[in-house]
């Protein structure tokens, strides 16, 4: 007869990392830098918090360091086993990822200022034709790029 499992718990010896298409994001860095950060609050070893997930420890460090992606189903889990909400790794991951006007400059993005400026004048020519010429240039230059 199967013994039944609480919720959240895995045995062990069946832990296989779950893969995922894609590769790792900024924003799948910041929420490895979340549990990490969560999981030594908690006072947890990689070890023992893998073992709540039913990962291996090396799974668990990658996600820590943004090198794997988390299923969604491993991030439930491990709100769970931490004791938050699940948009704790989410809360403000947006902000995070904001860039200033220099920065955008220097990698080759329109700032903000620009953009207003373009908008503006693009707003202001009453001429629809004009406007239609216009928009066919920038997808022809943007095309190009």
């Amino acid at each position: 007869m199967a013994t039944k499992q609480a919720p959240f718990e895995h045995p062990v010896e069946n832990a296989k990392p779950m893969k995922t298409k894609g590769s790792a994001t900024p924003k799948d860095k910041l929420i490895g830098k979340r549990i990490k950060d969560l999981r030594i609050r908690k006072g947890l070893t990689q070890s023992d918090l893998a073992k709540n997930l039913n990962v291996t420890f090396q799974q668990l460090q990658k996600y820590e360091q943004g090198t794997n992606r988390i299923s969604a189903t491993n991030l439930f889990d491990l709100a769970q086993s931490l004791s938050v909400p699940l948009n704790y790794f989410y809360q403000d991951i947006d902000s995070a990822f904001v860039i200033s006007d220099n920065e955008q400059s220097a990698f080759g993005y329109a700032s903000k200022d620009e953009l207003n400026t373009l908008n503006r004048l693009f707003q202001s020519i009453q001429s629809a034709s004009k406007r239609k010429k216009i928009l066919e240039y920038l997808k022809k230059e943007a095309k190009t790029a």
